[in-house]
């Protein structure tokens, strides 16, 4: 619970009273200005998440190389679903291709920060090591999906 707290709320927390104090302080148009450098904020954020947990068990690692082959089934598994039906939801709500792949991409590429988070909270140790692949395995299906169901993704939306 200790980390939860500490790896979700504490910084959802901070980031909403920062924005405020910002745009209180320094006004939208400088919020906006300063806003493009936060993505980039938040990837060595979630760098370091996975770091920390991932040095902890690295030996485990080495031991137990089974459970990264479990985890990647498991996650392509789960990518082709949400895919699946984040295609369907894009048809249904008669989105053209630019705004169904953000929506299928969006579905795809988010949660890390909880994933690690919810993972290192409640099972800890070889769990948080395997889901700290994830964003590998993420880019990797995203660059198939796009390059090699792109083409038959924009006929099927139109």
């Amino acid at each position: 619970m200790l980390n939860l707290l500490l790896y979700i709320l504490i910084p959802l927390v901070l980031g909403y009273y920062t924005r405020r104090a910002i745009i209180r302080r320094k006004g939208m148009p400088y919020f906006k200005d300063v806003k493009q450098y936060f993505p980039g904020i938040s990837a060595t954020g979630i760098l370091l998440i996975v770091f920390f947990p991932v040095a902890k068990v690295a030996g485990k690692a080495v031991e137990h190389p089974i459970v990264f082959l479990l985890v990647a089934v498991g996650l392509f598994i789960y990518y082709i679903v949400q895919t699946g039906f984040s295609v369907l939801a894009a048809k249904f709500f008669k989105l053209k291709y630019d705004q169904g792949m953000i929506l299928i991409l969006g579905a795809t590429a988010s949660s890390q920060a909880i994933s690690l988070a919810i993972a290192a909270t409640m099972f800890g140790g070889m769990t948080v090591f395997a889901i700290s692949f994830k964003p590998i395995l993420q880019v990797l299906y995203i660059m198939s999906f796009i390059y090699g169901m792109g083409p038959k993704i924009k006929k099927f939306l139109g």
